[in-house]
C-alpha cells in the first residue's frame, strides 16, 4: 500500500482567531447596508446637490432684496443658506436672545439656535456658523428619513413601496427648509421618532422626544395630540389610564422652560407670542372659513384673471393646495385604514385648523413640512389603489417643479418662505 504523506499545516493560534472575529464582526456592522447607512447616503446626496446647484447658480441670479447686505454677491458654498429669517437664528447663535433690543427674536424657538450654538463651540469655532446649521439639518434629516422609512412598515406591506415615503418628504414643495439655516430639519426628526415610537408602544422615548419638541415651535403641540390618539387608540377599551399619561403633560415642559428663560430676561413669560408683532399681517382670528373664503377667492383670482406673480403663487395658491392635499389625504386615510388611519387623520384636520388661525395662510406651504400624514397617506394611496398612482406621479413631479421654483427663489432673495 503506498504510503500517505502528511503535510503540516500551520495551526493558528488562539490568541489569533479570538482577535480576528470580533474585529470583523465590528467591521461588517459598521459597513452593513441597512436603513441608516442607505439613509445617510441618501441624504448627503441629497444635501450637496442643493449645496452645488446654489453654488453653480447663484451667480448668475439677480440677487433680490432679501439677500444679506453682510454677504459678498460672489456666493461661497454656504451663503445659499442665509436668507430671510435665517438671518434671526444666526443672530441668535452669535449673540443670544438681545430681547430688549430685538423683541422680535423671542418668535424664534431655542432648540435649533442651541443645537447649532453646540456644534459651533464644539468645533472651537472652526467650523463656522452656517457650518454648523448645516451639520444639524444633515444629522436632523437623516433621523428624519428613517423615521419615515420605519413609520411606512407600519402601514404598507410592499417592501419595495417602503422609501416612497421619505421620497416624497425630500421632494416636497417646502423641503429646501430641511437644507438650509431654519429648524425644519430638528424638528421634524424629533417629531417623526416620537410618532414612530408611539406606534411601536414605547412611551418613554415618546416622551423623552416630546419634551424637546415643544421648544422647538409652536406646532409642537399637534404631534403632542397625534401622539396621544395613538396612545389611546393602543388602549382599546380598556380604560385609558396608565401612568405613560403623565407623558402628554410633561411633554410641555419644553415650552415651558422657554417661557421661563424669556421671564427672567424680560419679565414677559409669552414674550415668544409678542414677538409676531414685527408680522402685523398675522393677527388671530378663529374664523378659519372666513380666512379660507378670502385665500380660495385670492388663489382663484390670480389663476384666472393674473397677475401669476411670485408672492399671488407663494402666498395663496401653494398654501390653498398644500392644505387641501392634507384634507383629503386624511379623509382618505380614514376610510382606507379605518381604526389604524384615525390618529393621523386627525392630526391632519387639527393642523389644518391651527395652520388657517393667523388671518391668512402666508407661509404655510412651509409648516405642511412636517405633516408626515401627506407622505404616509400617499404610499397607502398608491400601495392600495394602482388606479390611483397616476396622480400620485403627477402629483410628485408637480412637488418637484414647485420645489425647484422656490428654492431658485429662495437663493435669489425673493419671497418663497
Amino acid at each position: 500500500m503506498p504510503e500517505t504523506q502528511t503535510v503540516d499545516r500551520p495551526v493558528p493560534g488562539p490568541d489569533s482567531t479570538r482577535t480576528r472575529r470580533p474585529v470583523s464582526r465590528v467591521l461588517r456592522r459598521a459597513v452593513q447596508w441597512n436603513d441608516w447607512t442607505k439613509a445617510l447616503t441618501a441624504v448627503v446626496a441629497w444635501h450637496v446637490v442643493l449645496s452645488l446647484t446654489a453654488y453653480v447658480f447663484q451667480g448668475s441670479q439677480h440677487l433680490n432684496y432679501a439677500y444679506p447686505p453682510v454677504l459678498s454677491p460672489q456666493p461661497t458654498p454656504l451663503s445659499h443658506m442665509l436668507r430671510f429669517d435665517a438671518l434671526y437664528y444666526v443672530d441668535i447663535v452669535a449673540n443670544g436672545y438681545d430681547l430688549r433690543n430685538k423683541p422680535h427674536l423671542a418668535a424664534f424657538y431655542p432648540l435649533f439656535p442651541l443645537a447649532t450654538w453646540v456644534v459651533h463651540k464644539i468645533t472651537f469655532a472652526q467650523l463656522g456658523i452656517l457650518g454648523a446649521g448645516l451639520v444639524v439639518n444633515v444629522l436632523g434629516s437623516w433621523f428624519a428619513v428613517v423615521a419615515l422609512l420605519r413609520t411606512a412598515r407600519h402601514f404598507i406591506a410592499d417592501k419595495t413601496l417602503h422609501w416612497l415615503t421619505p421620497a416624497l418628504f425630500l421632494t416636497a414643495p417646502s423641503a429646501y427648509f430641511l437644507h438650509v439655516m431654519y429648524s425644519e430639519a430638528l424638528f421634524c426628526a424629533i417629531a417623526f421618532w416620537a410618532y414612530l415610537f408611539a406606534l411601536e408602544r414605547r412611551w418613554v422615548p415618546m416622551g423623552l422626544c416630546l419634551i424637546p419638541l415643544t421648544a422647538s415651535r409652536i406646532t409642537a403641540a399637534l404631534f403632542v395630540g397625534l401622539c396621544l390618539v395613538e396612545f389611546l387608540r393602543s388602549r382599546g377599551r380598556r380604560r385609558p389610564w396608565s401612568w405613560h399619561l403623565l407623558w402628554f403633560p410633561a411633554a410641555f415642559a419644553g415650552l415651558g422652560a422657554y417661557w421661563v428663560f424669556l421671564w427672567r430676561l424680560t419679565g414677559n413669560p409669552f414674550a415668544n407670542f409678542a414677538g409676531h408683532r414685527m408680522w402685523p399681517y398675522q393677527v388671530f382670528n378663529p374664523d378659519i372659513f372666513a380666512t379660507w373664503g378670502a385665500e380660495v377667492t385670492a388663489a382663484v383670482r390670480a389663476l384666472r384673471y393674473g397677475p401669476l406673480d411670485a408672492v399671488q403663487v407663494v402666498d395663496h395658491v401653494l398654501p390653498v393646495v398644500a392644505l387641501t392635499v392634507v384634507l383629503a389625504v386624511s379623509v382618505y386615510l380614514v376610510v382606507e385604514l379605518r381604526g389604524q388611519g384615525v390618529p393621523l387623520a386627525l392630526f391632519g384636520v387639527a393642523a389644518l385648523v391651527m395652520l388657517s388661525l393667523n388671518s391668512n395662510l402666508v407661509s404655510v406651504h412651509r409648516y405642511v413640512l412636517p405633516l408626515l400624514v401627506v407622505y404616509v397617506g400617499l404610499t397607502v394611496l398608491f400601495a392600495r389603489r394602482p388606479a390611483a398612482r397616476p396622480v400620485v406621479f403627477g402629483l410628485v413631479f408637480t412637488h418637484m417643479l414647485a420645489f425647484g421654483f422656490l428654492y431658485a427663489s429662495f437663493v435669489s432673495g425673493n419671497w418663497s418662505a
